[in-house]
């Protein structure tokens, strides 16, 4: 697996989707949180010899924190452009 994960993760083979401030209900007035939010693709044939399995948690896959929704919709912009 290891060897999988350093196909896939490759600096190559990402984008960077965002970098900055996310609205978290952490956030302050004077510290806030910031991220950078990575985009790699996995082709089918890598996704194939991949060993994913769904934790307990999986059914709240809607259930995004802070600002990830829109940095999954950039990544979704960026495929349909493509």
């Amino acid at each position: 697996m290891p060897d999988l994960a350093g196909r896939l993760f490759t600096e190559a083979n990402g984008h960077e989707v965002y970098r900055g401030y996310v609205d978290d209900p952490r956030n302050t007035d004077n510290a806030w949180m910031e991220t950078v939010a990575m985009h790699f693709h996995c082709s089918p044939e890598l996704g194939k010899m991949l060993a994913l399995h769904a934790g307990d948690d999986a059914a709240d896959y809607k259930k995004l924190y802070a600002s990830h929704k829109m940095m999954i919709d950039m990544i979704d912009l960026d495929h349909c452009r493509a």
